[in-house]
């Protein structure tokens, strides 16, 4: 779950991506560009830092900006907003998707006018886990009306992450704290365990009995803290509830720089 959004501070989708985590009770943050002109009550709102002189020696030549390239390294994701037609060139995106390469960072590219963004985004942060996200965009001026459209966008992804965590505790039966959620997002397989067992009507006991095994192995499965699951216990497990193991083998990623922006 996004725990922070960080972006430049600009006027346009910057500043829409801090307005929307920031009423969504998401951290904000950001480094802002020295010779973008943000009102002082904006930069202490959204918490944005312009970096000092004596903090760029050796990165001062980034074509791209000091600005655009820690906002990147900062974050874990970058969501690049903007128009799809027709396409919008900007130096600052361009920028964005270099330092995103220069640091192994992934970018999803999205037109905030597509009806299924706000669900794409949202897939796409539970896919990478990202906690810090970092907003990039054309500005209000080069493209009119994304502010708002992105805000909504955004409002709604929150809103969606919202629910996906309060789903997860009502299964788990108690509320989570941020570490343990991140180690069960990490942990796949014993989260879709516990998610199985829940939707299946059952508790511990009664799938330990299923199964022909004690409470505490199934309580071990369930453990995000826990990698120890072997393909026989899954599949004795599958189908004690009457499902089956499906093994999939995805792509990881370049092994040189960041994989490529995806675009939605």
């Amino acid at each position: 779950m996004v725990q922070k959004v960080i972006s430049s501070g600009q006027a346009g989708v910057a500043q829409a991506a801090l307005r929307a985590a920031s009423c969504s009770g998401v951290a904000v943050g950001g480094w802002c560009p020295p010779d973008l002109q943000i009102e002082e009550s904006l930069r202490a709102e959204y918490g944005l830092m312009e970096p000092l002189s004596d903090q760029i020696t050796g990165v001062a030549e980034l074509a791209d900006g000091v600005a655009t390239d820690w906002n990147v390294k900062d974050a874990d994701v970058t969501l690049v907003f903007r128009p799809g037609n027709p396409a919008i060139a900007d130096p600052m995106i361009d920028g964005t998707f270099a330092a995103a390469h220069r640091h192994g960072k992934a970018v999803l590219v999205c037109d905030p006018a597509d009806a299924q963004v706000s669900v794409k985004v949202f897939q796409w942060l539970q896919k990478t886990d990202a906690w810090i996200v970092n907003v990039a965009g054309p500005s209000e001026a080069a493209a009119p009306g994304i502010a708002d459209q992105v805000q909504a966008v955004l409002l709604q992804v929150f809103a969606n992450e919202k629910a996906a965590v309060e789903q997860a505790e009502a299964i788990l039966g108690r509320k989570e704290e941020p570490e343990v959620r991140r180690a069960r997002m990490q942990n796949d397989a014993a989260w879709k365990i516990r998610r199985l067992r829940a939707l299946s009507g059952l508790n511990q006991l009664d799938l330990a009995r299923m199964m022909g095994t004690s409470r505490s192995a199934i309580y071990r499965l369930e453990d995000p803290r826990y990698w120890g699951h072997s393909l026989p216990v899954l599949r004795r497990l599958a189908a004690a509830v009457g499902t089956r193991v499906e093994i999939r083998f995805v792509p990881n990623g370049e092994p040189h720089g960041g994989p490529p922006p995806e675009e939605v």
